[in-house]
């Protein structure tokens, strides 16, 4: 019997050569910095982890995250603005800009660093709405602020 998530860390290969060509797929290539620890992530402790990292926006904006457990399906929002970023858990109110919605065992390999955005949306395992100029700015600032602490630690 085969590892179901061995197989879902494995596709970059397969899906790399076509985002090559799709610049605006550029930001959702490389996996998110590890969020959470591996085994069972805190989803609470992971999206307030996100909320640090994308930080203060000079426009503001609002995600949505939702995370679905069978039939229950769990929220965060991200609601960044020059003062910073606030994670409120639950259904707050209001329309988001960006909405990322994926089963729990998929948010689980995001957030542990063994599975791209780009890869879980290409395999259905990721829906996306809302503003895509809005997520690829998500996006950017994520992975730009993991390449800063990166090269601070350095």
């Amino acid at each position: 019997m085969s590892n179901p998530d061995a197989a879902d860390t494995t596709g970059m290969k397969e899906i790399a050569p076509w985002t090559r060509r799709l610049p605006y797929l550029a930001s959702f290539r490389e996996t998110l910095p590890r969020l959470a620890e591996p085994g069972g992530p805190d989803f609470d402790a992971a999206f307030a982890r996100m909320g640090e990292l994308l930080g203060a926006s000079a426009t503001p904006l609002v995600v949505r995250i939702q995370v679905s457990e069978g039939e229950h399906v769990r929220s965060w929002h991200l609601n960044s603005g020059p003062a910073g970023c606030q994670v409120t858990p639950g259904d707050a109110s209001g329309v988001a800009d960006a909405e990322a919605t994926a089963d729990a065992q998929t948010w689980a390999l995001i957030v542990g660093g063994a599975l791209s955005p780009l890869e879980a949306f290409a395999r259905g395992r990721l829906r996306l709405r809302g503003s895509m100029p809005v997520a690829r700015n998500v996006a950017r600032q994520l992975y730009g602020q993991d390449r800063q602490a990166r090269r601070s630690d350095a």
